[in-house]
């Protein structure tokens, strides 16, 4: 009787040792599954992505509100962004661009504008795959020149003169508003275009403000050449190639 009651005691032992082996087994497995995930690199989709692009193309500056007018001129261009949510992306750009302007129907000398700036690109849902689209919105301030050059002046007796219209600088805040479409021709390479305005505001130098430039009369004398006006609504379109990762 008492070996019996031995060896169920004996039994009861050897399956509690055998449920502690699994328990610690199965602890020692888990734990070892949540290290090894947690050192795993992360999936392609939690990884950082973004976008860095190069832009040529063309600005329209007309110059309104002032005594001249504009054109049409190249502007190239450098974008970066990363993404902050699936379809948010926030960056920064730069751009140059060089515009004819005249004053009085004559011409002036060509304008040099750089701007800089940040900006956010909203992806649309819809089409997606090597097609997307987005709308962008950025805020920056751009840096103008207006290089010296030489026109006639009508003098009060009603005479012709030539004059050095001097070199002047100015700025301004901008905010570009448009969209784009891309397209993935060879993944990460996309083809991109680009269409807006640069619409500007709080304008300030001389080349801006009155009275205006001074301008040197040949054989002596000055007179002052009002402003051509300011970039007040700049309509551009550009082609780009971008690396989106």
């Amino acid at each position: 009787m008492r070996s019996q009651i031995g060896n169920r005691r004996a039994l009861a032992g050897r399956a509690r040792l055998a449920g502690r082996a699994r328990f610690w087994t199965a602890y020692a497995a888990g734990g070892a599954f949540g290290l090894a995930a947690w050192l795993a690199p992360a999936p392609a989709a939690a990884q950082l992505h973004w976008d860095l692009g190069v832009q040529a193309g063309g600005v329209a500056r007309t110059y309104p509100g002032g005594a001249g007018g504009g054109g049409f001129g190249p502007v190239v261009g450098l974008q970066g962004h990363v993404a902050l949510l699936p379809l948010i992306r926030i960056g920064a750009y730069v751009a140059h661009d060089v515009t004819p302007a005249s004053l009085d129907g004559e011409d002036a000398a060509m304008r040099h504008t750089t701007a800089a700036g940040l900006r956010i690109k909203v992806g649309s849902p819809w089409p997606r795959g090597a097609w997307h689209a987005w709308a962008f919105l950025g805020a920056g301030y751009a840096r103008v020149y207006g290089p010296s050059y030489h026109r006639e002046l009508i003098i009060t007796d009603g005479a012709r003169r030539d004059a050095l219209v001097g070199g002047a600088g100015g700025g301004h805040v901008e905010i570009p508003l448009g969209f784009g479409v891309g397209y993935r021709f060879w993944k990460p390479w996309e083809l991109t275009l680009e269409v807006g305005s640069r619409f500007g505001f709080g304008f300030n130098g001389s080349l801006y403000k009155d009275p205006g430039r001074a301008a040197t009369l040949a054989g002596g004398g000055d007179r002052l050449v009002p402003p051509v006006g300011n970039d007040t609504v700049s309509p551009f379109a550009v082609l780009g190639v971008s690396l989106d990762e």
